[in-house]
Protein backbone atom coordinates (compact mmCIF):
# COMPACT_ATOMS: atom_id res chain seq x y z
CA UNK A 1 0.00 0.00 0.00
CA UNK A 2 2.75 2.45 1.00
CA UNK A 3 4.55 1.77 -2.29
CA UNK A 4 1.00 2.83 -4.30
CA UNK A 5 0.87 5.87 -2.29
CA UNK A 6 4.30 6.75 -2.82
CA UNK A 7 3.75 5.88 -6.93
CA UNK A 8 0.39 8.02 -6.93
CA UNK A 9 2.43 11.06 -5.04
CA UNK A 10 4.85 10.88 -8.05
CA UNK A 11 2.83 11.06 -10.40
CA UNK A 12 0.78 13.69 -9.18
CA UNK A 13 4.47 15.28 -8.66
CA UNK A 14 5.04 15.19 -12.65
CA UNK A 15 1.40 15.96 -13.86
CA UNK A 16 1.72 19.13 -12.08
CA UNK A 17 5.29 20.10 -13.64
CA UNK A 18 4.34 18.90 -16.75
CA UNK A 19 1.00 21.35 -16.96
CA UNK A 20 3.42 24.15 -15.41
CA UNK A 21 5.72 23.43 -17.78
CA UNK A 22 3.60 24.52 -20.67
CA UNK A 23 2.92 28.05 -19.34
CA UNK A 24 6.09 28.49 -17.43
CA UNK A 25 9.48 27.94 -18.99
CA UNK A 26 10.86 24.64 -16.56
CA UNK A 27 13.67 26.64 -15.57
CA UNK A 28 11.56 29.01 -13.29
CA UNK A 29 9.21 26.51 -11.41
CA UNK A 30 9.51 26.78 -8.77
CA UNK A 31 8.81 23.61 -5.73
CA UNK A 32 5.91 26.56 -4.22
CA UNK A 33 4.43 26.28 -7.57
CA UNK A 34 4.26 22.73 -7.98
CA UNK A 35 3.38 22.28 -3.89
CA UNK A 36 0.73 24.92 -4.27
CA UNK A 37 -0.58 23.33 -7.65
CA UNK A 38 -0.88 19.72 -6.66
CA UNK A 39 -1.73 20.60 -3.24
CA UNK A 40 0.79 18.78 -1.30
CA UNK A 41 3.01 20.67 1.24
CA UNK A 42 6.83 20.92 0.85
CA UNK A 43 7.74 17.96 2.76
CA UNK A 44 6.55 15.59 0.39
CA UNK A 45 8.32 16.73 -2.88
CA UNK A 46 11.46 17.12 -0.61
CA UNK A 47 10.74 13.21 0.47
CA UNK A 48 11.53 12.27 -3.58
CA UNK A 49 13.47 15.31 -5.07
CA UNK A 50 16.56 17.42 -3.84
CA UNK A 51 14.83 20.30 -6.01
CA UNK A 52 13.53 21.11 -9.56
CA UNK A 53 16.49 20.37 -11.27
CA UNK A 54 16.44 17.53 -9.78
CA UNK A 55 12.88 15.85 -10.67
CA UNK A 56 13.39 17.16 -14.23
CA UNK A 57 16.76 14.62 -14.75
CA UNK A 58 15.17 11.97 -12.43
CA UNK A 59 12.02 12.58 -14.79
CA UNK A 60 13.77 12.81 -18.16
CA UNK A 61 16.00 9.55 -16.84
CA UNK A 62 12.74 7.35 -16.28
CA UNK A 63 11.16 8.51 -19.87
CA UNK A 64 14.38 7.82 -21.38
CA UNK A 65 14.66 4.49 -19.85
CA UNK A 66 10.88 3.57 -20.91
CA UNK A 67 11.73 4.71 -24.59
CA UNK A 68 14.85 2.71 -25.13
CA UNK A 69 13.12 -0.33 -23.96
CA UNK A 70 9.63 0.12 -25.95
CA UNK A 71 12.47 0.91 -29.35
CA UNK A 72 14.63 -1.91 -28.51
CA UNK A 73 11.61 -5.00 -28.13
CA UNK A 74 10.91 -3.80 -31.56
CA UNK A 75 14.44 -3.13 -33.24
CA UNK A 76 17.80 -5.25 -33.06
CA UNK A 77 20.15 -2.93 -34.81
CA UNK A 78 20.13 -5.62 -37.88
CA UNK A 79 20.80 -3.24 -40.39
CA UNK A 80 17.48 -1.70 -41.18
CA UNK A 81 18.26 1.90 -40.07
CA UNK A 82 14.69 3.32 -41.16
CA UNK A 83 13.02 0.48 -38.95
CA UNK A 84 15.21 2.49 -35.80
CA UNK A 85 13.85 6.01 -36.90
CA UNK A 86 10.02 4.65 -37.62
CA UNK A 87 10.44 2.98 -34.08
CA UNK A 88 11.29 6.01 -32.59
CA UNK A 89 8.96 8.50 -34.02
CA UNK A 90 6.37 5.80 -32.87
CA UNK A 91 7.18 5.31 -29.21
CA UNK A 92 7.60 9.29 -28.94
CA UNK A 93 3.47 9.65 -30.31
CA UNK A 94 2.12 6.85 -28.48
CA UNK A 95 4.44 8.61 -25.24
CA UNK A 96 4.20 12.05 -25.64
CA UNK A 97 4.60 13.01 -22.19
CA UNK A 98 7.87 11.55 -22.24
CA UNK A 99 8.57 12.90 -25.65
CA UNK A 100 8.18 16.08 -23.87
CA UNK A 101 9.95 15.58 -20.82
CA UNK A 102 13.09 14.57 -23.45
CA UNK A 103 12.67 17.13 -25.87
CA UNK A 104 10.05 19.56 -25.26
CA UNK A 105 10.97 21.06 -21.79
CA UNK A 106 14.03 22.97 -22.81
CA UNK A 107 15.77 22.69 -19.73
CA UNK A 108 19.55 21.87 -19.02
CA UNK A 109 19.13 19.16 -16.63
CA UNK A 110 16.45 17.28 -19.07
CA UNK A 111 20.21 16.44 -21.75
CA UNK A 112 20.41 14.28 -18.41
CA UNK A 113 17.36 12.20 -19.96
CA UNK A 114 19.40 12.42 -23.21
CA UNK A 115 22.50 11.56 -22.25
CA UNK A 116 21.30 8.22 -20.46
CA UNK A 117 19.20 7.16 -23.72
CA UNK A 118 22.03 7.92 -26.17
CA UNK A 119 24.21 5.51 -23.62
CA UNK A 120 21.63 2.90 -23.51
CA UNK A 121 21.14 2.81 -26.87
CA UNK A 122 25.17 3.05 -28.03
CA UNK A 123 25.68 0.18 -25.75
CA UNK A 124 22.73 -1.95 -27.41
CA UNK A 125 23.84 -1.06 -31.12
CA UNK A 126 27.77 -0.92 -31.06
CA UNK A 127 28.45 -4.93 -30.79
CA UNK A 128 26.14 -5.03 -33.85
CA UNK A 129 27.90 -2.62 -35.79
CA UNK A 130 31.05 -3.73 -34.90
CA UNK A 131 30.27 -7.38 -36.47
CA UNK A 132 28.73 -5.73 -39.30
CA UNK A 133 31.60 -3.32 -40.09
CA UNK A 134 34.82 -3.22 -40.81
CA UNK A 135 36.02 0.51 -39.40
CA UNK A 136 37.33 0.75 -36.36
CA UNK A 137 35.57 1.42 -32.81
CA UNK A 138 36.80 4.85 -32.78
CA UNK A 139 35.07 5.85 -36.32
CA UNK A 140 32.05 3.90 -35.10
CA UNK A 141 32.00 5.68 -31.99
CA UNK A 142 32.40 8.89 -34.03
CA UNK A 143 29.19 7.65 -36.43
CA UNK A 144 27.18 6.72 -33.67
CA UNK A 145 27.49 10.04 -31.72
CA UNK A 146 26.26 11.97 -34.76
CA UNK A 147 23.75 10.26 -36.07
CA UNK A 148 21.85 9.77 -32.77
CA UNK A 149 22.36 13.97 -31.22
CA UNK A 150 21.27 14.36 -35.00
CA UNK A 151 18.25 12.19 -34.55
CA UNK A 152 17.89 14.15 -31.36
CA UNK A 153 17.97 17.62 -32.45
CA UNK A 154 15.47 17.07 -35.59
CA UNK A 155 13.22 14.82 -33.13
CA UNK A 156 13.65 18.06 -30.46
CA UNK A 157 12.77 20.65 -33.38
CA UNK A 158 9.69 18.75 -34.17
CA UNK A 159 8.35 18.30 -31.21
CA UNK A 160 8.83 22.18 -29.81
CA UNK A 161 7.10 23.02 -33.16
CA UNK A 162 9.38 24.68 -35.00
CA UNK A 163 8.91 22.54 -38.29
CA UNK A 164 6.43 23.85 -40.32
CA UNK A 165 5.80 20.40 -42.50
CA UNK A 166 3.83 17.48 -42.78
CA UNK A 167 4.45 14.79 -40.56
CA UNK A 168 4.99 12.20 -43.55
CA UNK A 169 7.20 14.76 -45.22
CA UNK A 170 8.99 14.98 -41.98
CA UNK A 171 9.73 11.54 -41.02
CA UNK A 172 11.06 10.89 -44.72
CA UNK A 173 13.23 14.12 -44.22
CA UNK A 174 14.89 12.96 -41.56
CA UNK A 175 14.53 9.49 -42.21
CA UNK A 176 17.11 9.99 -45.42
CA UNK A 177 19.27 12.72 -43.72
CA UNK A 178 20.19 10.31 -40.98
CA UNK A 179 20.24 6.89 -42.99
CA UNK A 180 22.75 7.48 -46.22
CA UNK A 181 25.81 8.17 -43.54
CA UNK A 182 25.09 4.52 -41.59
CA UNK A 183 24.24 2.67 -44.32
CA UNK A 184 27.59 3.55 -46.49
CA UNK A 185 30.03 3.14 -43.65
CA UNK A 186 28.22 0.62 -41.08
CA UNK A 187 26.36 -1.46 -43.14
CA UNK A 188 28.44 -1.63 -46.53
CA UNK A 189 25.26 -0.37 -48.45
CA UNK A 190 23.34 1.46 -50.90
CA UNK A 191 20.21 3.53 -49.17
CA UNK A 192 17.50 3.11 -51.43
CA UNK A 193 17.31 6.42 -53.23
CA UNK A 194 20.54 5.68 -54.24
CA UNK A 195 21.88 4.86 -58.01
CA UNK A 196 23.08 1.67 -57.85
CA UNK A 197 26.04 2.53 -60.13
CA UNK A 198 27.64 4.64 -57.34
CA UNK A 199 30.47 3.34 -55.91
CA UNK A 200 30.51 2.76 -51.82
CA UNK A 201 33.14 2.08 -49.31
CA UNK A 202 32.53 1.87 -45.74
CA UNK A 203 36.48 3.33 -45.02
CA UNK A 204 36.36 7.06 -43.91
CA UNK A 205 38.36 9.28 -45.51
CA UNK A 206 38.74 7.46 -48.44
Amino acid sequence: MADKRIEKTKVLIKDTFLSLSLTVPAEKITVKAICDKANINRGTFYYHYLDVPDLIEKLGTDAADRLAQAILKRYDFDGETSELLEDLFHCLKENPEDARLLFGIGSSRADKGLDHLYKTMRDAAMPHWRAKSNVTDVQLEVIFNHTMHSIFNLLRLWQSGQVNMEEKEFRELYGNIIIRGIYTYVYNELPVNDSPHETHNNTIGE
